[in-house]
Formats: C-alpha cells, structure tokens, sequence
C-alpha cells in the first residue's frame, strides 16, 4: 500500500508506461495503478491519454470505477482518458463514482471515447449531482464524440447552472452552436475563456432568423480569450451576431477568433465588419477563398489589405493558410511593408512561389515588428545553391553562410528575445553573443561542422581575425556560468572562423601531420577532458545524493535499515 498523503506538483501524477498486449484481459502497468487506487489519497492525476486498450475497453473504465468505490478519500481532480474507446458503458459506470468525489475534478478530458449522447447526458448528471463540480471544474473536453444538441439535456443543464468552467472544447461534434451558447449564457459568463466549437453545427443555418442568445453570450461574457469556431459553416448573419457581440463587449480584449473554413461566400462583407471589431487581436481566415469566384478575389484582397493597413487596427496575428490564393497572395505581402501592428504571419499553403518569396523578403526588410515566427523548419535552399556553385562558388558559399544561421534563428530565438520596443533587435545583424570574442557551446550546436568544446568552460580565440590554433586558450571561467548560455546567432566572419577550425584540428593530429601547434593541442585537449570527467562525477554525485534522499521521503519504512543507504551508494558509486 502506498503512504498516504498528498502528492507534491507533478509528482502526484500516474498513468500506464506502455500499452497492454492485444488479447490482454488487463495490462500489467494498469492492474497494478487500478489496484493502487483502491487505497492511495495522494495521486491527484490520472491519465491513459492515446493508451491503446485493446480488447477490454469499457471494462478499464468499469474497474477504475470500482477503484474510486472502494476509496471514498480519493484525491484525483485530474482526469484524462482520451482517445481510448470506453463507449457509454465504461462512462456511465464512471459516472457513478464521479458524482460522489468528495474534491470534485478539475480538469476531466473525455475526449475520442465513441461516446454517444447516453454516455454524456449520464456524465452530466453526476457532475450536476456532485456538489463540489460548480466550483472546481475548470476544463472539460468532450471533443469528436457523436453527439448532437437536441439530444443532451443533461450537458446544457450542467452548462447552465453556474461553474467555473475556464475551456470548453466540444469540437469535432455534432453540438448546436447556438445551443451551447445559450446555455453558456446562463452558467459560464464569468469565468470561460476558451471556447473550441470547431467542425460543430448550426441549426439555423438555414433560417435568417438567429436566437437572440447567440449574441448576447459574446457580448456579456467576462473573459473570453479564445474562440476557435474553425471548419463550422456559419450563415453570414450568425456572423454578424458573433462580431457585433464580440464588438460591443467592453470586457473583451486580444480576443483570438478562428474562422478558418467558415464561410461559402461574402467574405468581403465580413471583412467590413472585421475592420469595425477593436477587440479582436488575433485572426485566422484561412481555406475561405476557395468559393470565391475568380475576378472577386482582388476585391476581398484589397479589402484584407484595407484592413491591415489600418493606424489603429489592434489585429497582431493573421493566418490566411492552406487558402490556395497563389500569385494573388502578392497582394497582401506587399501591403505587410506599411503595417505597423502585425507581428505574426501564416502564409502557409498558398503556393506563393518565387515571386511570392521575394515579395515577402522584401516585407520583412521594410517591415521592423513582423517576426517570422512562423518560418519553421526551412531547409537550406540545396537546388539554387547547386546551380549558384557551378557559376559564382564563392559568392554562393558567402551568401550560405549568412542564409544558415537566419534558417535556424526561428528554432532557437524565444520571443522574448525579440523586443518590439527594442529597436536594436530588428536588424538580424545586431542578434550577437553579448561578447563576440566568446564562442559558446550553444552558438556551436547549431552546424554539425563546427567545434563542441569537452568543458564548460569556453574558448576563445585572443584574435578574432585569426584562425591559428596556438591561439586557443580557456577562457575566465565566470563565463562558463550555465545560466548565462543562451542560443544566439552568430556573426557571418566568425561563423565562417568556427567552423573551419575542427577540421583545421583533425589535420593536424591526421597521420603524417606535422603542425607545430600538435602537442600544445593534445595536452589542452587531455587536460579539458579531465576537467570534465570531474564535472561529470560531482554532477552524479549529487544526483545520487538527492534520489537516496527522495527515496527516503516516500519510503521510510524500506529504507529505515541504517546500512541500506551506504550500501545504495557505494553499488551506485562503483557504476
């Protein structure tokens, strides 16, 4: 049995290492976790999240319900079971013991559980009928499940009565928009802030009428922040509820609206009403161009650029990907030079091609706040520089050098590196190490080619301009402080210095190699990789320290025997 007492942050969290095998009536990890339900009161998390139940399913859920019976002090609030096929019989038996939590639960994701509307009006029920879930149940995902508004009296009943729900995701449903946000009205204003109706319906999509609710929910709600409403065909009047909603609301502000396949036709006029909205901050628009026919495409262009181009438009992030627009796209990226809020830019999917690339190069060169944090990933140009080599090498091996480190800036920059106010961050030349005489062993694993140093402490070359290895010597070690490690970028001269000097090394200690430099380099070498070895060790032997103190704490009672803790570490120390 284990002790009983309350988990400390993450420590309180359990689920199963691996899956169980297919024909398995239980999987072993599982047994033993189920088992320790049963008596534990300071596991507070519990997750089989993408855990593949093979063949007993519905039972997993019925056992750890029996769990939860035969332990009425249970401390669980979180609980994750999603993509695991329980169906309604494992929820419903679930349900039950949820109900009588004396905590309640926190966070509760349910998400792909081929549950049908049964399974969540029973869920709903016991989270009704359970006191304390108005009070602690800040996210509840009951996303892709079958599901459908008319049939869950249950879920709206709980919705509406008032919680402290934070996230609500039902996407991938068939859950009436309008539906759940009269409900929301009701029990949700205070507290929700993301809201995920993603590929849902709308029931009145082919009445001109929209329940007055639809709007009033976007306009009283108290700290909305996220609504994700991607892939739900809306009629263009369920719109304008949801951005005059949006619009009005005094409470709102860098509100993030995914409208992203939304729409069949109008997108022109939405725009409109998107330029009148102050309190919408991020948008995404992408996969709407699709239906628009041909010659109308410039016009809703022109009215996106409109937009954008705004001195007061409060809009910082904008998606238009996977909308296929093409050469048409060229539009927008020349309009990014005189914008002045954008900071973010997701032109992914468009085809734009060569002509759209350097339409966007040109942007970025005018624009100083729009940060390509959505170019990721992107591979050295390999085709143009092979055809560049046969004419111009060594123009093409100038113009690499100073490419690579700009490719790989998107990975290692965090945001806070970059400053909007700080105008010296947005010229990509002035992203130095704070000491350009410090070669740092972060500013090294950037290019397999160059050099990784066996010490904490740094090298550095006492000339910049030089390359000669008799002046490589360690540096102060108050710089090898591992706090001060930072990904940087490099400058393109001593960019091209670092990587040059391992194989200059490997010449030199090459069979045959006769460097003047060959013995002072080995000694440093030896003498670094000793230094090292004893850094390792120290470091071991802390950890060591500190896992034999752990195991202490949590069990007492095995390692109460005085000699099992020399012993421990002298059979760890031997390794």
């Amino acid at each position: 049995m284990m002790p009983h007492r309350r988990a400390r942050g993450p420590g309180g969290a359990v689920g199963p290492r691996r899956p169980a095998g297919r024909g398995s009536a239980l999987g072993g990890d599982l047994v033993a976790i189920i088992g320790v339900l049963q008596y534990n009161q300071w596991f507070t998390k519990f997750s089989t999240k993408d855990y593949k139940l093979g063949a007993w399913r519905s039972d997993f859920a019925i056992k750890l319900a029996g769990a939860l019976l035969h332990n009425p002090a249970c401390s669980l609030h979180t609980l994750s079971l999603a993509n695991n096929p329980l169906e309604d019989k494992g929820v419903c038996a679930l349900s039950a013991q949820l109900a009588k939590l004396p905590l309640g639960l926190k966070h509760l994701n349910l998400s792909k559980n081929s549950l049908s509307a049964k399974g969540v009006n029973t869920l709903c029920m016991a989270l009704c009928a359970n006191p304390a879930a108005s009070s602690t149940l800040t996210h509840l995902d009951l996303s892709a499940n079958t599901l459908r508004g008319d049939e869950l009296p249950n879920l709206h009943n709980f919705l509406s009565q008032p919680n402290c729900l934070e996230t609500l995701d039902l996407s991938s449903s068939d859950c009436a928009l309008e539906q759940v946000c009269a409900s929301l009205l009701k029990g949700s204003l205070k507290y929700l802030k993301v809201l995920n109706m993603s590929k849902t319906a709308f029931s009145h999509r082919r009445s001109k009428e929209v329940p007055p609710t639809f709007k009033q929910f976007f306009s009283s709600a108290k700290a909305l922040k996220s609504v994700n409403l991607s892939g739900t065909r809306l009629p263009l009047e369920a719109l304008k509820s949801l951005l005059l909603g949006l619009g009005c609301n005094p409470n709102l502000s860098e509100v993030s609206l995914d409208l992203s396949c939304c729409l069949d036709l109008d997108l022109g006029t939405l725009l409109v009403w998107l330029a009148r909205n102050r309190s919408i901050q991020h948008l995404a628009l992408g996969k709407n161009f699709s239906n628009i026919k041909s010659k109308n495409v410039s016009l809703v262009l022109d009215g996106l650029v409109h937009m954008i181009q705004e001195e007061e438009s409060p809009l910082t992030s904008l998606s238009l990907a996977d909308s296929r627009l093409k050469a048409e796209l060229s539009v927008v990226l020349n309009a990014l030079g005189g914008n002045s809020s954008l900071t973010r830019l997701d032109v992914s999917g468009n085809a734009m091609g060569d002509l759209g690339a350097k339409m966007l190069a040109k942007a970025l060169q005018i624009n100083t706040k729009l940060r390509n944090f959505t170019i990721r990933f992107m591979p050295i140009p390999i085709v143009d520089a092979a055809q560049a080599l046969k004419t111009s090498p060594e123009k093409t091996e100038d113009a690499l050098m100073k490419v690579r480190p700009q490719t790989l800036r998107p990975q290692t920059l965090r945001p806070s590196d970059l400053r909007p106010s700080d105008p010296q961050t947005s010229d990509p030349q002035t992203l130095r190490p704070s000491d350009p005489q410090t070669l740092r062993p972060s500013d090294l694993a950037s290019d397999p080619q160059t050099l990784r140093p066996s010490d904490p402490q740094t090298l550095r070359p006492s000339d910049p301009q030089t390359s000669d290895p008799q002046t490589l010597r360690p540096s102060d070690p108050q710089t090898s402080d591992p706090q001060t490690l930072r990904p940087q970028t490099l400058p393109c001269s001593l960019y091209r210095q670092y990587s040059r000097l391992l194989p200059n090394l490997y010449h030199l200690r090459a069979p045959g190699g006769l460097g003047p430099c060959t013995g002072a380099i080995q000694d440093t070498l030896q003498v670094m990789a000793g230094e090292l070895a004893l850094v390792v060790d120290q470091q071991l032997q802390v950890l060591l320290s500190c896992m034999v103190d752990t195991a202490e704490g949590v069990c007492p009672h095995v390692m109460r025997r005085r000699s099992l803790r020399e012993e421990l570490e002298e059979a760890c120390g031997d390794r």
